[in-house]
């Protein structure tokens, strides 16, 4: 007999090994190496669909231009930026989709956790500048290429304004937003700035004060390793001041300003991010520079002013919030305050049986965090029966994290589905769906939401006729008419864009095609 020939299966490159946080930014240190290698490697090991997506599309363009007029635009945008191809990748059909991991390098084409077709949403460009001054120069060139949205969709609510829009960006600090949609655009063919690229310094740290300034791509692993190192210093001077720390969320390769501006929480008494940030840099829509709180107050000779992390506030109506969770600037720098560390604390770990205790547990939390006994957030992890129904409605397990506060608890769906399976997605989305609409009905807000269920969720809060909707609405038409910072994004759509098509409601679960359509169309 003659031997059978066995095909073998093609061999698999290895994986190349992963830096470390003193080579690239957005990197894990090296004291993690180990654990971060090992989660990458069984993560790859669960993948349905592999890392690298080809095209099956060409370029896809802002609403309203044609792929010549982008790419002459993206011709001017370099010069403007001194020539520097490297800082304007365009996305063409050369340009795979590739998800990347979360300590290397996430996507920063398109949403790798995608619920949507996985190009439905793809930006047309990503930039990446360098600074503050860079930042300035894309937002006025968005604002110069003004086109007209000639769409005329039929869609119930009366349409505003005469369609003519800038070229619509999308800034992210790292791309780290998982599960919130990532680095995709709202609008498809959007402009992603990447700013955590090459803006990722600590600006100032300062162990007296208990302060730093951040940029967009400084992650907590970068700070907590800097304050460490600051630690040090101070005990080796002997110096009186406690030794400082950091309120870190879930996971540490996140950006500090990022997850602060998206009002993101920790777990020390300094677990609420934005409320402990001390002066913001924001490029507003036109391209003009703001600061607030005591920065806008000039230093000795033009300098920085000392007491900018000092005090939060400054003179008149504060306005710091308008620039979180919103599309009405874009952040460069941010001040943390940083927390001295207490003078003892202890870790525990409980566990209760029987999921009808869980309300007694929420009450005997509740006056040890008040009392600022406890931590920020600590976590249920049980089953809640009326959210397990919804769950298994939709054909899905129930992996809550539930976290209790002072006066309020956070429920966290974790809904887990394969991005391969066209099916598994659909289901997903009604099931977010129904989770949204039955919460808000109990009064229960969400307060995150991924991108395609922004809509939904800002509908939600509908008091007074929306009036808040109606509130953020003005304040966008008044701040950027061009409507070119993250159309969309937090369900606050501007002019230019309202009325058109582009929302999505309750009923849309089926998300192949992501913009424009016909009130036909959406109800078939």
């Amino acid at each position: 007999m003659a031997d059978s020939v066995v095909p073998q299966p093609e061999a698999v490159a290895a994986p190349a090994p992963l830096p470390t946080l003193s080579e690239a930014y957005n990197a894990a240190p090296a004291y993690l190496l180990a654990e971060a290698t090992v989660a990458r490697d069984r993560i790859a090991a669960n993948r349905t669909l592999p890392t690298r997506h080809p095209r099956t599309g060409g370029l896809h363009p802002p609403p309203g231009m044609t792929v010549d007029a982008f790419l002459t635009a993206v011709d001017e945008l370099r010069a403007e930026l001194g020539g520097d191809h490297s800082l304007v990748q365009v996305n063409d059909a050369g340009v795979d989709l590739v998800d990347g991991w979360y300590l290397d390098r996430p996507a920063t084409t398109h949403d790798a956790f995608h619920i949507a077709a996985p190009e439905a949403l793809v930006s047309s460009a990503v930039v990446f500048p360098r600074s503050t001054a860079d930042v300035q120069v894309v937002v006025r060139w968005a604002n110069r290429h003004v086109v007209h949205d000639n769409n005329d969709n039929g869609n119930d609510r009366e349409r505003e304004g005469d369609g003519r829009h800038g070229i619509p960006l999308y800034p992210i600090s790292m791309g780290r937003n998982l599960g919130y949609g990532g680095a995709a655009p709202r609008v498809p063919g959007g402009v992603v700035l990447d700013l955590g690229r090459r803006m990722h310094a600590i600006v100032d740290l300062d162990g007296a004060n208990a302060s730093c300034v951040v940029e967009p791509g400084v992650t907590y692993f970068a700070l907590y390793d800097a304050v460490q190192a600051l630690n040090r210093e101070m005990q080796r001077q002997n110096k009186a001041t406690p030794p400082l720390w950091i309120d870190t969320p879930d996971l540490g390769g996140g950006s500090v300003l990022g997850n602060a501006v998206d009002r993101g929480v920790g777990y020390t008494p300094y677990g609420d991010h934005f409320a402990h940030h001390c002066g913001l840099e924001v490029v507003l829509p036109d391209g003009s520079l703001l600061r607030t709180g005591m920065g806008a107050l000039p230093g000795p000779d033009g300098t920085d002013n000392p007491a900018w992390q000092a005090f939060q506030h400054s003179f008149g109506p504060a306005i710091d919030g308008l620039f979180s969770q919103s599309s009405l600037g874009i952040v460069t720098r941010m001040g943390v305050h940083l927390m001295p560390a207490p003078p003892a604390h202890q870790s525990y770990c409980l566990t209760f049986p029987r999921d009808d205790d869980f309300a007694a547990i929420v009450e005997a939390i509740r006056p040890l965090a008040q009392q600022g006994v406890l931590g920020n957030v600590p976590q249920l992890r049980h089953v809640v029966q009326e959210l397990s129904a919804a769950h298994a409605r939709h054909g899905f397990d129930l992996f809550p994290t539930l976290c209790v506060a002072g006066r309020e608890m956070h429920y966290i769906a974790n809904i887990v589905y394969d991005r391969a399976d066209g099916d598994a997605k659909r289901r997903a989305v009604a099931l977010m769906r129904e989770l949204i609409g039955a919460c808000a009905a109990r009064g229960f807000g969400e307060y995150r939401t991924h991108l395609l269920f922004a809509d939904q969720v800002a509908r939600t809060y509908s008091w007074g006729g929306q009036a808040l909707l109606r509130f953020h609405e003005t304040i966008k038409d008044a701040l950027d008419p061009r409507g070119v910072l993250a159309p969309g994004r937090n369900g606050v759509w501007p002019r230019a864009y309202r009325g058109r098509g582009w929302e999505l409601g309750a009923d849309d679960v089926v998300l192949d095609v992501i913009g424009p359509r016909l009130a036909a169309d959406k109800k078939a």
